[in-house]
This record gives structure tokens, C-alpha cells and sequence, in this order.
């Protein structure tokens, strides 16, 4: 037998899995059908860790900088430049790796993120954010950055666009947006 377990959906379609594997499941709800089977990927156990009594960054960002989140990204970036708050985007960038160059409050680390590292962000963090990314086909369930961020308690977490499973999950214990002017707005907040 063999499983898969897609944690792209709805993102890239796998082609054929039905004739390839004997169990499939999904971390998107709405990806799941008849022979897939929802199952959130959550998080590993997060450890031991204290937050730091003064964190560095007010705002940090752990992923892949994909072209569509950069907009949301730049206006996080200008709201910090102009109240000088630090900020942190740690991760790929994909596309022009320049993008946050002239900023003088946003510090980039480019690469893969292990997970000492992302644990170490996260405890030094004021505010996580995560972005969803755009596609084709409406997603409604969180990613692991939520889950991650949400178990490990040390930063509050501002997320969007908004989903639907979030909001039932976590109500307003997270901070939600749904556009880039919503983002920064809901950093302010949070």
C-alpha cells in the first residue's frame, strides 16, 4: 500500500494519485472528495522555550515569499519603516530578492528555515504572520504556520486572506485579514 499525504492542496494538483496511491489525504478541506481524506497537518511539539521579556522583532514572517504575498509583506514592511518597529522575513524569496533592500527596519534572512531556527523567531516574535497564498480554487483550512504558531503561545498571530476553518477554529483569538490595508491594520491591533 501506499499513502500520500498532499500539504500543497489546493495549490498544485497532483496528477493521477488515484492510480498511484492506495490512500490519499489532504490538509484542505475543500480538496477532499470521495477517496481523499481531510487531515490537518498541525504541528510538531513545540519545545521548551521561554519568550523572550523583550523580543526583538515586532513582527516576523517565516516562509516562502511567493509573488503574491509580496504586496501584503511591503505594506507590513512600510508600516514598520514608518513607526520603526523591527520586522523579520525569514525564508525564500522567490522573484526579486531585492524587494526589501531600501528598509532600514526589516531585517531578511534568505533560506531554508530548520526548525531551531523557526522556534527561535517565534519566541522572539511580537507578531507571526501568516499569509495565505492565492489559488485557483477557494481554500478554507489553516496551514501548519497557524497551528505552529498558535500551540507554541509566544506570538500573537495575524492571518489571511481569511478562511472560513480558521475563523471556526479560533474565532478572534487570532487576528484575521483580508487584504494587505487589512494586515497592517490588524498588526496595529494585535
Amino acid at each position: 500500500p501506499t499513502v500520500l499525504i498532499a500539504t500543497d492542496d489546493p495549490y498544485v494538483q497532483i496528477p493521477n494519485t488515484e492510480s498511484i496511491y492506495t490512500h490519499r489525504f489532504t490538509n484542505e478541506r475543500a480538496s477532499a472528495n470521495k477517496g481523499v481524506y481531510y487531515l490537518p497537518t498541525a504541528t510538531s511539539i513545540a519545545p521548551e522555550l521561554a519568550p523572550r521579556p523583550e523580543p526583538t522583532y515586532e513582527v516576523s514572517f517565516l516562509g516562502t515569499v511567493f509573488e503574491d504575498r509580496v504586496e501584503t509583506l511591503r505594506r507590513i514592511a512600510d508600516y514598520c519603516e514608518d513607526t520603526k518597529r523591527r520586522m523579520l522575513v525569514a525564508g525564500k524569496i522567490l522573484g526579486d530578492a531585492t524587494v526589501f533592500d531600501h528598509y532600514r527596519f526589516v531585517d531578511v534572512r534568505i533560506g531554508t528555515i530548520d526548525n531551531p531556527e523557526k522556534w527561535a523567531i517565534y519566541s522572539d516574535s511580537k507578531v507571526t504572520l501568516n499569509v495565505f497564498r492565492q489559488s485557483e480554487h477557494q481554500a478554507q483550512s489553516a496551514n501548519p504556520r497557524i497551528y505552529e504558531t498558535t500551540g507554541f503561545g509566544h506570538a500573537a498571530l495575524v492571518s489571511g486572506p481569511g478562511r472560513s476553518e480558521v475563523r471556526e477554529i479560533y474565532g478572534d483569538t487570532i487576528f484575521h485579514f483580508d487584504s494587505p490595508a487589512d494586515a497592517v491594520a490588524a498588526v496595529e491591533t494585535a
